[in-house]
């Protein structure tokens, strides 16, 4: 017959380990799958992140509507993704990326390489410093 298209809801506090590639990844164990997500109509690439306490009632889920990547590539995107937000973040926060003024794009341009660049200057001498930021 034709093969099935959905088998239920996926259970992540016992999770099938057939179905899934397991990858090693620091403070964890990340499990990916391609699964058919109902709310989207398609099939995504799903990872499942357990932290190392080895709790089962405690998980993260992330996916990519790109159900070619693996669960770690789906992981490193929104690690990467999650590092450019706290860099604006923090450009908006504390080196005033909002507080120009001007209308000309390359002194816009210029403000906002500044103050991301402060950010940055800034993380790096308290990395070396060893001062948690």
């Amino acid at each position: 017959g034709h093969p099935k298209w959905f088998d239920g809801r996926i259970d992540f506090a016992n999770l099938d380990l057939t179905r899934c590639k397991e990858y090693e990844v620091n403070k964890g164990k990340l499990y990916g799958l391609r699964e058919y997500a109902k709310a989207l109509k398609r099939y995504v690439s799903l990872a499942v992140w357990y932290p190392m306490d080895g709790r089962t009632d405690k998980w993260q889920l992330y996916f990519s509507t790109d159900d070619s990547m693996d669960g770690c590539e789906v992981l490193d995107y929104y690690r990467t993704r999650f590092q450019l937000e706290f860099c604006f973040r923090d450009g908006k926060q504390h080196a005033g990326i909002t507080n120009c003024q001007s209308t000309d794009f390359r002194k816009l341009d210029f403000h906002f390489n500044a103050s991301l660049a402060a950010v940055n200057l800034t993380k790096a001498a308290c990395k070396r410093l060893g001062i948690a930021y």
